[in-house]
């Protein structure tokens, strides 16, 4: 049996693998598995898991080898996975947003709203243009453009609206709401009228499709300071096709410093391809210190996107950006130390810049430190700490800190076990639309039997592309519970199960195929899936290639399948590889081994390990003959119900 796994893998949507090479196929990522190699993690996971030879194979790989992606692949048994290139770069845009959304509220509506999030006025610009008819605003003061009707501003942290107006402003007919939103009276008379004026003349002669007028207006604006008029006349250009025009414009008040333009530039060249010149307003605005641009120029070295990979660049992007006070520049920072990219390995340094994130209430930071402390990664293992971490991570509104919350709960580590607390945080994860917590309430569903309410949480991890839950309501459809049963329904979900790199689904599928259950019996498809299950790390799937290769007389290649499934704690397998050392018919002779065999396959629990156990204390096969331990053997062989062991009691 397996020891205690230290730490899980973080894999696809957070996904923690703990027990398995199985789960990690089944939510493989390639960029998370390469962070895991680079930091030493994923080679001591296989090592944990007694996978000694993947783990070897593993810590002989090249860091720097141009395949190094396709090797990690290979090695581990993922098929199907594109390794030239993986752009992840606009869902980790999101996520990092809302990540730095959670720093001003813990408000989850709010949260899930964090891309229409604005955390200065570019932002706000962008998200006017866009047609965001909700918008935060975060943490600093905003003018409001008075020609954007029905909007609803939503105030977080020391958020102000700033309105360009020396009279009352009729909000209601202009269809705009604030909410938790101030106004900032003293900016009532800090813009002239003159730009203002001639910026609202411009607007007035757009909607009329008096283009030309509009663009002499926004002109005299611009050159009298008004930035809106910067932004109005780029959108005008840009609906006339005059992308060029709209491009000098831009390039010209962002060479004058205008922040708001330089994200308009990196926008537009990052959708036209043009990384590098994308990468360049980056830079521009990081040297500003833009606190944002410098934590975005560390992402992009360390990810290697737009620029050429280069940890220590990355690094020192984020200390730039960690100095500037930026929570997701620390918490990144602290990540450099914590796995040693781009600096010396220093767990110390990990842990002040966590701790310093977290003080923002940088809620990852929160279940970043909960890991440490949960995992002994570097200090020692403190699972209290780390529940308490993760409750404040949870708290914060942090999925993966509810969901690892919910797991201590569950399994008490760090806090007394506590059923309803465990399903109290999965249920929150869950609501959050996180897909392992949405499965993990679907199987308490199971348990109670609730099949109705299983299956509609099982179906809304399946919409996120969860393999596990495609093969838990392909299970439903099987066994009738919940729905009606319906043999070709359940082939159907095993089947995107199975191409979904899910191992129990890949098994399930054979079985259909095996068997022609929903589907028309066939050996050869069938065979097929349980040799990709069995490469996928599923026991049972290994068990049967093994039958298959008995069958055929191939014992050294049942001994290779048998091994597989042994080595995860298969009793089953155990016993076969005793059958197997036997007898001379099998070849590899070895009456001590098979004993070995027996043995471990008995103290999992086998029962048919416990009745050859029993035989060979009894006929002194591979070990002294004992008739007292072949009788207490056979008796616990006979509770498991095996009937030649029943037989010999009964004698």
């Amino acid at each position: 049996m397996a020891r205690k796994v230290k730490f899980p893998l973080e894999l696809r949507d957070g996904y923690l693998a703990r027990s398995n090479i199985e789960e990690i196929r089944a939510h493989f990522d390639l960029e998370k598995i390469i962070a895991q190699f680079h930091n030493g993690r994923l080679k001591i996971w296989l090592e944990d898991h007694y996978l000694s030879e993947m783990a070897e194979q593993v810590a002989a790989l090249d860091g720097d080898a141009p395949d190094l992606a396709a090797q990690l692949c290979a090695i581990l048994g993922v098929e199907g996975v594109a390794t030239d290139h993986v752009d992840s770069s606009l869902i980790q845009k999101r996520e990092e947003k809302r990540q730095r959304l959670s720093q001003y509220t813990t408000n989850p509506v709010l949260c899930d709203m964090a891309e229409f999030a604005a955390f200065e006025q570019g932002d706000l610009d962008r998200l006017i243009k866009e047609g965001a008819q909700k918008i935060i605003l975060c943490n600093a003061p905003f003018r409001i453009p008075l020609h954007a009707k029905n909007k609803t501003y939503l105030g977080v942290g020391k958020a102000v609206a700033v309105i360009d107006s020396k009279t009352a402003v009729d909000f209601e007919a202009l269809g705009v709401r604030f909410v938790d939103l101030p106004f900032d009276e003293q900016y009532r008379e800090a813009v002239a009228d003159e730009p203002r004026r001639y910026f609202e003349q411009g607007q007035q002669y757009e909607e009329k499709v008096k283009d030309k007028k509009a663009i002499e207006c926004y002109q005299k604006a611009i050159d009298l300071g008004c930035d809106d008029a910067i932004f109005a006349l780029a959108e005008l250009y840009e609906k006339q096709g005059k992308e060029e025009a709209m491009i000098r414009l831009l390039v010209k008040a962002g060479n004058q410093g205008n922040v708001g333009a330089m994200d308009r530039l990196e926008t537009h060249f990052e959708e036209v391809e043009d990384y590098r010149s994308a990468i360049r307003w980056t830079e521009k605005k990081a040297k500003l210190g833009d606190a944002d641009a410098m934590w975005w120029m560390g992402v992009r070295y360390r990810d290697g996107e737009w620029v050429e990979r280069d940890l220590e660049k990355a690094f020192e992007w984020f200390q730039k950006s960690a100095k500037a006070e930026d929570a997701n520049g620390m918490c990144l920072l602290g990540d450099c130390y914590r796995d040693g990219e781009g600096t010396g390995h220093n767990i110390e340094e990990a842990i002040h810049w966590y701790e310093k994130s977290a003080a923002l209430e940088n809620s990852y930071a929160m279940w970043r430190l909960g890991m440490l402390y949960d995992e002994g990664n570097g200090v020692s293992e403190d699972p209290v700490l780390g529940a308490e971490w993760y409750r404040k991570s949870a708290e914060a509104g942090n999925v993966q800190g509810m969901y690892y919350l919910a797991l201590d709960y569950e399994y008490g580590t760090g806090v007394e076990q506590n059923d309803a607390e465990a399903k109290k945080w999965y249920r929150k994860a869950a609501d959050e639309g996180y897909a392992p917590a949405q499965r993990r309430i679907g199987d308490y569903y199971v348990d109670e039997e609730k099949y109705k309410d299983a299956i509609r949480w099982y179906e809304k991890a399946a919409e996120q592309g969860d393999g596990a839950s495609f093969n838990e309501i392909g299970l439903m459809y099987s066994n009738g519970n919940g729905v009606r049963q319906d043999a070709n329904k359940a082939f159907g979900w095993f089947q995107r199960s199975a191409e979904a790199g899910f191992g129990w689904g890949m098994f399930n599928l054979a079985q259909c195929y095996e068997y022609g259950d929903g589907v028309q019996q066939n050996d050869r498809i069938a065979k097929e899936w349980y040799e990709k299950a069995a490469y996928a790390g599923n026991s049972d799937a290994e068990c049967r290639m093994g039958e298959y290769c008995c069958d055929a007389g191939d014992y050294a290649k049942a001994r290779y399948w048998y091994k597989r499934a042994a080595d995860r704690g298969d009793g089953r397998a155990m016993n076969m590889q005793g059958i197997l050392r036997s007898s001379e018919e099998y070849g590899l002779h070895n009456d001590w081994k098979a004993f070995q065999y027996f043995q471990q396959s008995a103290e999992a629990g086998y029962g048919w390990g416990m009745y050859n156990l029993a035989r060979c204390y009894e006929n002194g096969s591979g070990v002294q003959k004992n008739l007292k331990l072949a009788g207490e053997w056979y008796a616990k062989a006979a509770d498991e119900g095996i009937e030649p062991a029943i037989e010999w009691l009964n004698e």
